[in-house]
């Protein structure tokens, strides 16, 4: 899920500004107001924090830097099935732990804990099912069940993110509960897949706030210098 300023309310702004002092401005210093409301808009456009980007069959958080396959690509693998491809079709990949899952929450908007239902975390399953993968998918129930490396006696730790439309509870609150059901090592289901993980090999592609600044505060520079030599003519 991609974070970012919403700025068409201060795109209304300027165009409201625009209208109240156009008889007010000469051409020039229409020119140099143009070139600074066009530099404040792509500074405000700015992400503000890490996002999680969608990369076909695994996302990307780029905060932590880790990348997750898509849960649907283990439906029906059991958690010794997946270990033991680990060096085969699946190198490089291993088990996201609970801590893991909790910090990708986190960088999505989500709030702690992460033990069931949750108004404060409204809205954040569907998107956050639709990159990871949905194990389960109806007209009114989206949700992705993923096994974890954690343990509770012989059985694996299971991750539930669900979120359902139209009915009780749901309508205002998203379930997420990290550690929401366990499954024994040796049992596949074809509603619950694995939440793998990967440390990320391509740089983040996104370009971080401070060096938007910079390049910001450069072409205000710029266009004031452009500016007095405009004026002066």
């Amino acid at each position: 899920m991609k974070t970012f300023v919403i700025i068409s309310a201060v795109r209304r702004f300027f165009h409201l500004l625009s209208e109240a002092s156009t008889a007010y401005f000469t051409p020039s210093q229409k020119l140099f107001r143009a070139i600074i409301v066009s530099i404040l808009l792509l500074l405000v456009a700015v992400p503000l924090h890490a996002t999680i980007q969608d990369f076909g069959n695994y996302s990307r958080d780029t905060e932590s830097g880790l990348d997750w396959l898509d849960v649907t690509q283990t439906l029906n693998m059991s958690y010794n099935d997946i270990t033991s491809a680990f060096g085969g079709s699946l190198a490089g990949w291993s088990y996201a732990t609970g801590a893991q899952l909790e910090e990708l929450l986190n960088h999505a908007g989500g709030t702690a804990p992460y033990t069931g239902y949750s108004s404060a975390n409204n809205g954040i399953a569907d998107p956050l099912t639709a990159l990871l993968g949905r194990t389960q998918e109806t007209t009114a129930v989206r949700s992705t069940h993923g096994i974890l490396a954690d343990t509770l006696s012989q059985y694996q730790w299971v991750g539930i993110i669900y979120d359902c439309s139209g009915f009780g509870t749901c309508a205002t609150e998203d379930y997420i509960d990290v550690f929401g059901q366990v499954q024994l090592p040796d049992e596949p289901s074809s509603y619950i897949g694995s939440f793998l993980v990967r440390p990320s090999s391509v740089p983040e592609p996104i370009p971080e706030p401070a060096t938007m600044l910079l390049l910001g505060s450069g072409l205000i520079g710029l266009a004031a210098y452009g500016r007095k030599k405009f004026f002066k003519k």
